[in-house]
């Protein structure tokens, strides 16, 4: 999963940078479904951790169905510390 948001994180950060300029009052909903799910896991995740996240000033989704368990504890932890 990482090596597949490694090749394609920058192009989707760019074209979601740019609705959310054109868009900015909208919500961003980051959909998967199975390795999809995993996937929208770990995007949602850096991205929301990105320094600019903040002020960009909106707010992000996630919704997976039958994901695969992503990361560990630690990953658990700091993925719940970003939904405050």
């Amino acid at each position: 999963f990482p090596e597949y948001l490694e090749e394609k994180y920058d192009g989707i950060k760019r074209h979601l940078d740019g609705l959310q300029g054109e868009y900015g009052h909208c919500k961003i909903c980051v959909t998967g479904h199975s390795l999809g799910g995993a996937i929208a896991t770990l995007f949602s995740y850096r991205y929301a951790s990105e320094p600019d996240f903040s002020a960009r000033k909106g707010a992000l989704d996630l919704v997976s169905f039958a994901s695969p368990h992503v990361g560990d504890r630690s990953f658990s932890a700091a993925f719940k510390d970003l939904e405050r």
